[in-house]
Formats: structure tokens, C-alpha cells, sequence
């Protein structure tokens, strides 16, 4: 079953058919193109790397708000306190 995002007739439609295809008209051109199946291939790399992500997020979240200022004031070039605190921790 077709799944529109636009209007059909309108000026841009587009949308999926049985997960498998996407149709899409911008106006100039029309295409219906084959959507890759990813698989997940979680490496052992991939999975040590989520583990140490998620034990550096559940880090920052035992932090004091004292100890979470001083990363936002520390954080030099990056936007947040919590981007230096994870880079930090994930490059340990």
C-alpha cells in the first residue's frame, strides 16, 4: 500500500510503496527508486563503543549541578558542558 507524504497532485508528492520503493515527484522529474534494506552490523568495536557511551551518560546524569557548571565553564570550543564532559570521558 502506497504511503503519500505530499499531495498527489500537488507540487511535490512523494512517498513509500510496500517499504520497498519511494516515489518521488519534484515537479521537473518523477522517480521511483529501490530503498536499501540496511542490516545491522554491530562489530565488536560498535557494541564496546555503545557500552562506553552509555556508562558515560549515565556519568554526567550522577554529576552534581556544581560539577556540571564547571564542565560548562571548561568546555573551551564546545557548546555544552555535557560535550566537553562526554568527550572527556569517551577519549579516556
Amino acid at each position: 500500500m502506497a504511503r503519500l507524504i505530499d499531495p498527489l497532485f500537488g507540487d511535490s508528492a512523494s512517498g513509500g510503496i510496500a517499504g520497498a520503493l519511494y516515489y518521488k515527484d519534484q515537479g521537473d522529474y518523477q522517480a521511483i527508486v529501490n530503498r536499501p534494506h540496511r542490516i545491522s552490523r554491530s562489530s565488536p568495536g560498535q557494541l564496546a563503543q555503545r557500552v562506553k557511551f552509555r556508562s558515560c551518560c549515565s556519568a554526567w546524569l550522577a554529576l552534581s549541578s556544581n560539577e556540571k557548571l564547571w564542565w560548562y565553564e571548561n568546555r573551551e570550543d564546545l557548546p555544552s558542558g555535557r560535550a566537553a564532559f562526554m568527550q572527556n570521558c569517551l577519549n579516556l
